[in-house]
């Protein structure tokens, strides 16, 4: 999953500043939304930021005996909220069902 990929990254250059380095060391994470994309935003990662695909499927009971498109259920899903300091993005996907379900994602200086 890129997700944990890119998150595996982050935790090696963290490892990678230096002996003795803490997260108090380091500046703060941030975050943005743009699509689907999830923003890992930080002066000290390459490149300023860590690019992810942050999508979620949802799946009908016996998804694993039925075809992808007999299974998944569609979704729409919307940043509700930032933070002004843009640690903490809200995220809410609505099922065609109705079901509605809300995620919170947030950024520390060593972990999201």
């Amino acid at each position: 999953m890129n997700l944990c990929r890119n998150l595996r990254r982050l935790a090696i250059l963290l490892a990678l500043t230096g002996p003795g380095a803490t997260a108090a060391d380091l500046p703060a994470l941030t975050l943005a939304r743009e699509g689907n994309w999830l923003e890992i935003r930080g002066d000290h990662l390459p490149g300023g930021r860590i690019r992810v695909n942050y999508l979620e499927a949802y799946c009908r009971a016996g998804s694993t005996d039925a075809d992808w498109h007999d299974t998944v259920i569609p979704h729409d899903s919307q940043v509700t909220r930032t933070s002004p300091d843009g640690r903490t993005i809200e995220i809410r996907d609505t099922l065609a069902d109705g079901l509605v379900v809300d995620h919170v994602v947030t950024a520390r200086e060593d972990v999201v």
